[in-house]
């Protein structure tokens, strides 16, 4: 098998807890050629069968089932040796559960027992002691995000101050993204995946954790379903009585440890490729058809919403309309390029004498024999083919180019 693929196999290993004979063995067969028997009596060919099934079981269901880590509270004997991770005893908060999940995945920590203590003598014994110990040095595992004059972002580009699980994701998410993904990545897809995944999963436990707002002004409704509000909420509540706090903390470490999984594959499985075309179909410009260099006509339909803006920087492009083909019928799709991702917004909705037209009506007044319809808000239309979509969209710019004729519609 190709290296990457032994690493991925004695990893997914030390995480099902068969350390000492399998791992072993595994490394074995996993050198040995012609199917020769190396270790035991497991043969090539079943090792094959093995890797086979944990490659489907293990890693494209989005989760990976695990042996659960001892907790201890500080007070009863620990065991022998420095394996165990530290984090602080009380209330339990999304980042330090998170954090205490993240470094399970790793092959140094997968086999440590945590203890949640405020006792700077156990804690000194600790491998590594997250969210607690008012201490952040990397040299040393400790990784406090308290202190006065603490500053850590995940790049300069930041500014969102890091929780503690922020600062394990970005000294050790490197090394945990390839050990979650079964196929084979390039190093910059991986870099894309890590920095999508702290945007899309940990940024916000790192803000609220650290009390920073998520947008400027006053909110409309409140969001209660948060990873870090599902987290707060396993903690023994105020009237309980006699509840192990350590079971819930259980709990709420396989609860992140699922949705982190489950995040990575599909940033994995349906982020990444879509990413590869979005970035395609910009670097091929108008492949000589004279396209309006404002519309990106994908090749075949992929999310692309959160892959436009940073790649059209990349590109050198300032994307308007999309047009790709709805699979479903056939048809084709224009749809206006939102201001910002997540926003309803768009930068250039289509004209408003379409808006909510439909069929024959819209065709008469756009002068696009095959459109369907346009959305009431501008944000969407669509066409019976590809030509039509991309008249819709050409059309659109031209009636604003004229509005604004004269001026710079960089901002249009």
């Amino acid at each position: 098998f190709p290296h990457n693929e032994k690493k991925l196999a004695c990893a997914w290993c030390r995480r099902k807890g068969k350390v000492a004979s399998l791992i072993r063995g595994l490394e074995r067969l996993l050198v040995t050629a012609g199917g020769r028997i190396a270790a035991g009596r497991i043969s090539a060919s079943g090792l094959l069968t093995f890797y086979s099934l944990f490659k489907v079981t293990g890693f494209t269901t989005g989760v990976l089932m695990t042996t659960l880590p001892k907790i201890y509270s500080g007070n009863e004997q620990l065991p022998a040796g420095k394996n165990l991770i530290g984090t602080h005893s009380g209330t339990f908060h999304c980042d330090e559960v998170l954090a205490c999940a993240l470094l399970r995945y790793l092959p140094e920590f997968s086999e440590c027992s945590i203890v949640r203590t405020r006792d700077p003598e156990i804690l000194n014994e600790c491998r590594i002691v997250v969210d607690v110990g008012g201490v952040y040095e990397a040299s040393t595992t400790r990784f406090d995000h308290h202190q006065r004059d603490f500053d850590e972002t995940i790049n300069r580009n930041k500014r969102t101050k890091l929780s503690s699980a922020g600062l394990i994701y970005k000294h050790f998410g490197k090394k945990i993204i390839p050990i979650l993904i079964a196929d084979s990545t390039t190093i910059s897809e991986q870099e894309a995946l890590y920095d999508r995944i702290y945007d899309s999963f940990i940024e916000h436990i790192d803000g609220i954790d650290n009390g920073i707002e998520a947008f400027d002004g006053t909110k409309n409704y409140d969001v209660t379903t948060t990873l870090s509000s599902r987290v707060a909420r396993l903690n023994p509540q105020w009237n309980e009585r006699d509840i192990d706090s350590n079971e819930r903390f259980l709990s709420a470490l396989k609860l992140c440890e699922s949705e982190f999984t489950a995040a990575v594959h599909h940033a994995a499985s349906s982020w990444l490729p879509a990413r590869t075309i979005v970035l395609s179909a910009l670097q091929a410009g108008d492949n000589g058809s004279n396209l309006d260099q404002r519309i990106l006509l994908l090749p075949t339909y992929a999310p692309w919403q959160s892959h436009i803006f940073p790649l059209e920087k990349i590109c050198n492009r300032h994307i308007i309309f999309v047009i790709y083909e709805d699979s479903s019928d056939g048809s084709w799709r224009v749809q206006a390029v939102p201001v910002a991702e997540g926003s309803f917004t768009s930068r250039l909705p289509l004209p408003e004498t379409w808006r909510g037209l439909r069929d024959q009506q819209l065709a008469h007044v756009a002068q696009v024999p095959s459109a369907i319809f346009v959305h009431a808000s501008g944000f969407i239309g669509g066409a019976k083919s590809k030509l039509d979509a991309i008249k819709l969209a050409t059309t659109a710019l031209a009636m604003r180019d004229n509005k604004y004729k004269g001026k710079s519609t960089r901002e249009v």
